[in-house]
């Protein structure tokens, strides 16, 4: 079995934000190992302080990896310390040995053992999500080694049901990154400081003339000016949320998920662990994310409500003004520290919300494979 265990994502840059591919690893590896709860979580909690839950290919002096192992301390060579599969398994030996040694630490005990921190606390402090990125890796894991079931006149037949609810929470992971990662992006500060009063706000049109052309967007920039109370900071915002720019997730989603555009079906995804056996339309997530980075980005609720209504920017309905208000409710309840499990109860509630008025609604419907 050790030789089918995945060696992890190859080593990079980064990406801010948690690899999911990272987290599945380190778990098929110690699962493998049978190590105990608390040691697995100390893994999860060493990788996200650490590298972010990322295989890094630098760090301070020669530390590079997820869990940031230094050649020159024993660790193994850079390249194996880059292989996310041997660092797991050379943290995982370390932890069960502080663990057999120590039984009362706990998870964050056992993660600075083995990582000898100058900063021994900071462990402890992510558990909440660490325990959100442990339980989607341990989902994720097991649907992968589960592997398609088999059919009848022994053809493997896709499960349908567990594709869509894969698509499902791959996508809820995948949003949560993002709106972590881009609720902290320079870009998300400069427009944060053009909405406060203590900016000047500079010539929209000045800005308009560098960026765009032609006559349909000079008229939909003046009817940014006559709603926006800083129309500087709404143009910044608005390039971004444009449809196929970087905070439009449509086409993103399609493409990580292989979603055919002109299949309706497939656009729709069923929601784990609903006794209703509902499912819901993709374009809910990229919503979620405007409401909550807008709001990070300092514009007032009702100026996020009312830019997606204005001339040339597509169909708007109250569906999308519940998933839009569930992310700016995110932002209000918990700002920058918005956990995995904090975004899917949030999800949860907002599919309701929107159920409460379908058939008038089509953002959510019964589930039916294809």
């Amino acid at each position: 079995m050790a030789d089918k265990l995945p060696e992890g994502p190859p080593p990079g840059p980064g990406k801010g934000r948690p690899d999911p591919e990272v987290g599945r690893v380190i778990y098929a590896v110690g699962d493998h190992l049978e190590v105990s709860d608390k040691v697995m979580l100390a893994a999860f909690e060493a990788a996200l302080v650490e590298s972010g839950m990322e295989n890094l290919n630098y760090g301070d002096r020669d530390s590079v990896g997820v869990f940031q192992q230094r050649p020159s301390q024993g660790w193994g060579s850079a390249k194996d310390c880059m292989n996310v599969n041997y660092a797991s398994r050379q943290f995982f030996s370390r932890a069960a040995e502080a663990e057999a040694d120590n039984p009362k630490y706990s998870a964050g005990e056992l993660a600075q053992a083995v990582q000898r921190s100058a900063f021994p606390d900071r462990y402890d402090e992510v558990e909440d999500r660490a325990r959100d990125l442990l339980g989607n890796a341990e989902e994720s894991w097991k649907d992968q080694a589960a592997g398609p079931r088999a059919g009848g006149r022994g053809r493997k037949e896709p499960d349908w049901a567990e594709i869509s609810e894969g698509r499902f929470k791959r996508t809820l992971e995948y949003i949560h990154g993002e709106m972590v990662q881009n609720q902290n992006s320079p870009i998300a500060w400069v427009i944060w400081a053009l909405n406060e009063p203590w900016i000047p706000d500079p010539d929209i049109g000045d800005i308009a003339s560098k960026l765009f052309g032609g006559a349909e967007w000079t008229k939909w920039l003046q009817l940014m000016e006559d709603f926006a109370e800083h129309p500087t900071a709404m143009l910044l915002f608005a390039v971004k949320v444009a449809p196929g720019m970087d905070w439009d997730h449509k086409p993103k989603i399609r493409a990580r998920e292989g979603l055919d555009e002109g299949n309706p079906d497939q656009l729709y995804f069923k929601i784990p662990g609903d006794d209703a056996g509902r499912e819901v339309f993709y374009d809910v997530w990229s919503n979620i994310h405007y409401g909550y980075v807008g709001r990070a980005c300092g514009f007032d609720e009702d100026v996020l409500h009312t830019a997606p209504r204005l001339p040339g920017t597509g169909e708007h309905d109250k569906g999308d003004v519940f998933s839009m208000q569930a992310g700016m409710d995110l932002w209000n309840e918990h700002e920058e520290d918005l956990t995995l499990s904090q975004l899917r109860a949030k999800a949860y509630e907002m599919i309701n919300q929107i159920d409460q008025h379908t058939p008038n609604l089509t953002q959510v419907r019964k589930w039916s494979a294809p």
